[in-house]
């Protein structure tokens, strides 16, 4: 292996996963196993270890699973008489299971316009791991609109709590679930391990990394074609299927014009926008999205940037080279269509790409702007059915910046590529052909019975896309041990003694070195993971480490 960043993960993924066979193979309490398994993968979510699914891990999952009766809950007692949708509703009944939503994010929306759109349908959304986040209104709105339920499931249970109350909606009057999920959610697993359940789909909104859920879904359901051949391939999916990313119809509520009226924007500011979460935009040392922002703006006097999901933050070194007075960073924003409407050009955020903010803006007749390709490799590259031929992928700034630069000079040529993706995107992601790809998805899954099953193991592989996925994670790490920064960022649901096997298979995996700067940083996180002991015992009633 050649790339030493990618060798450090796969060493990790390697040390981690031996550790979770051990606890398997020692009868371990399945909570401890759960646990371990979802450090693990949340470690594998932003540190590609070179696989996209492997069942060394993922069949231990299924195995605890399916070790659980079907009708398995907690007490009937604590559990209300459930039913999902009237039992007189001649409708389709779909089951939508996500680990968290967001005010923004492209999976959020995605199930919102999917409930909004399907009309023939009763959509239902079940949160597995929200953990006290806002739900946004217009997500519970489509829901229940569309005649069915959104869930939260308890947040003080554990997961295995959770995975009963899931299975038991599950068996609650559903034609079929589509699942979500994140790529570290262990719930979907555990709770459709059996085959006592309606067919699974999963909606492959994370379709670039390693994630759980290929031993429990029936089918794959991809948003852009270059996923297939990884999902079929290395995802070991039964089968896959296309579904552009649904997007809403709803009558616009304003003119441009009256957008800008309500911004302050003047009329004739050429106005760029790009939305997408705050770790999208993180730099790397080729593809820096503030750099070049900045670079345009120097570019073309008339220009004004607004960046929606990223907060400024002086503190923060690489947001530093965007201080410019025509750069605005708005921070995240629940509903941005009032700035989609106003906009004339939408850049595609780099290195990730945010698809359904770009197609939502395009929607409006925002004159599209694809993602600076950060890697030969297609998963990188922005590629929709609707815009494929129309917009494509820059491979150097400099190619970008010319190419935006053009757009906003030449106000005619904007406007036509703006007409020309709205009408191709119309049909695609909400019109026609849409509902044709749809009527594909539900006929399969109708015709589909559940059957979970393990998945072959998997070893690393070095593609293009492996690799240059790799490189990206290390770039956005910082220069503490790996498995460190991981029990910081987990540090409300492990141990004192989770910490101390964490310690020791950092050392084994060579990622902890014994230099002072190491050490120091593990002695911090056992010192609070102490104090935090005592002061569970002191407040008394809750279970001691």
């Amino acid at each position: 292996m050649s790339d030493s960043y990618f060798n450090k993960c796969n060493r990790i993924y390697e040390t981690l996963l031996a550790h979770v066979i051990k606890l398997h193979k020692s009868g371990a309490d399945a909570g401890e196993i759960i646990t371990w398994v979802q450090m693990l993968t949340t470690f594998t979510w932003t540190n590609h270890p070179g696989r996209y699914a492997d069942g060394k891990l993922e069949n231990i999952l299924l195995e605890l699973g399916k070790t659980l009766p079907a009708g398995w809950s907690r007490k009937d007692s604590e559990l209300p008489a459930f039913d999902i949708g009237l039992a007189s509703d001649p409708r389709r009944k779909v089951l939508h299971v996500a680990s968290i939503v967001y005010p923004t994010g492209g999976h959020t929306r995605l199930i919102a316009n999917w409930a909004r759109n399907d009309k023939d349908s009763c959509h239902n959304l079940v949160i597995t791991s929200q953990d006290g986040r806002p739900l946004p209104g217009w997500l519970r709105e489509a829901i229940e609109n569309s005649g069915g339920r959104l869930i939260v499931l308890r947040q003080d249970t554990n997961p295995v709590s959770r995975a009963a109350e899931l299975r038991r909606i599950a068996q609650a009057n559903v034609d079929m679930i589509i699942l979500h999920h994140h790529p570290n959610d262990v719930i979907p697993v555990l709770a459709f391990a059996s085959p006592h359940f309606p067919p699974v789909g999963i909606m492959n909104h994370a379709d670039h990394v390693f994630g759980l859920g290929s031993t429990v879904g029936d089918l794959f359901i991809e948003y852009r074609d270059e996923s297939r051949e990884v999902s079929e391939t290395r995802r070991f999916a039964r089968k896959s299927l296309l579904l552009p990313i649904p997007l809403s119809m709803d009558t616009v509520p304003m003119t441009r014009q009256e957008a800008r009226a309500r911004l302050g924007i003047p009329s004739d500011q050429v106005m760029l926008l790009s939305i997408g979460s705050s770790y999208k935009y993180r730099p790397t040392e080729s593809h820096n999205f503030f750099r070049t922002g900045v670079k345009l703006l120097e570019q073309n006097p008339d220009a004004h940037l607004y960046l929606i999901g990223v907060e400024w933050d002086d503190k923060v070194d690489y947001l530093r080279v965007a201080r410019h007075e025509r750069f605005h960073f708005l921070g995240v924003i629940e509903d941005p269509v009032i700035y989609e409407i106003a906009s004339d050009i939408f850049l595609d955020g780099f290195p990730y790409g945010s698809f359904t903010a770009l197609l939502d803006s395009v929607l409006h007749l925002a004159c599209p702007v694809a993602t600076l390709s950060p890697s030969s490799s297609s998963l990188f590259k922005l590629i929709d059915i609707a815009l494929d031929g129309m917009v494509k992928n820059a491979a150097s700034e400099a190619e970008y910046l010319e190419k935006v630069t053009r757009l906003i000079r030449d106000k005619e040529l904007r406007e036509t590529l703006a007409a020309r993706a709205h009408a191709s995107l119309v049909d695609y992601h909400a019109g026609s052909r849409w509902f044709e790809f749809q009527q594909e998805i539900y006929q399969c899954l109708e015709n589909t019975k559940h059957e979970p099953g393990p998945i072959p193991t998997t070893s690393a592989m070095e593609s293009d896309h492996d690799l240059a996925l790799s490189k990206l994670n290390g770039l956005g790490q910082g220069v503490a041990p790996l498995l460190l920064q991981l029990g910081r960022e987990l540090f409300s649901m492990v141990r004192l003694r989770d910490i101390a096997s964490l310690f020791m298979l950092s050392l084994k995996a060579r990622d902890t070195k014994l230099s002072r700067t190491d050490l120091k940083g593990w002695r911090d996180l056992f010192g609070n993971a102490i104090r935090r002991r005592r002061t569970l015992r002191l407040g008394g009633g809750v279970k001691s480490n």
